[in-house]
């Protein structure tokens, strides 16, 4: 449900053309669990105010890296963990053929953004760090 919210977010939003009236912020960061890189996610980060939604599958590592645009200082947004974008190698298909990502290894309380605690609030620079230690529970 997450990530068919966070999907509708990004396709509402405007993801081609227009102009931008503020600027484009690279937010950069790592995400652990019980002091273990998440993999099997993808960070969903949705503006507080114009419901703008930008997701980036996480990497080994545990590491993301997402273009923000129409930016500010003092900028709020809420952080989520929806399926990954692109599936793991070797999922196999569904009934009707499809390959979907497993749902995210994370606690639920954080794969819907609108009601997970994380939250990242814009510096100003144009390149910014945010990791998240996610607790087991």
């Amino acid at each position: 449900m997450a990530f068919v919210f966070a999907v509708l977010l990004f396709l509402i939003s405007g993801c081609g053309g227009g102009s931008h009236s503020g600027k484009a912020v690279t937010l950069t960061g790592k995400v652990n669990q019980a002091g273990e890189p998440v993999t099997t996610a993808c960070i969903m980060i949705v503006a507080d105010k114009s419901g703008a939604a930008f997701q980036s599958d996480l990497n080994e590592g545990g590491e993301y890296q997402v273009e923000l645009l129409d930016t500010k200082a003092g900028d709020t947004f809420k952080v989520g963990f929806g399926p990954r974008i692109v599936p793991p190698e070797g999922t196999k298909p569904d009934g009707a053929g499809f390959v979907n990502s497993p749902p995210p290894d994370v606690p639920k309380k954080y794969q819907d953004p609108a009601s997970s605690p994380l939250t990242v609030t814009l510096t100003g620079n144009s390149k910014q760090t945010a990791d998240f230690d996610l607790d087991a529970k």
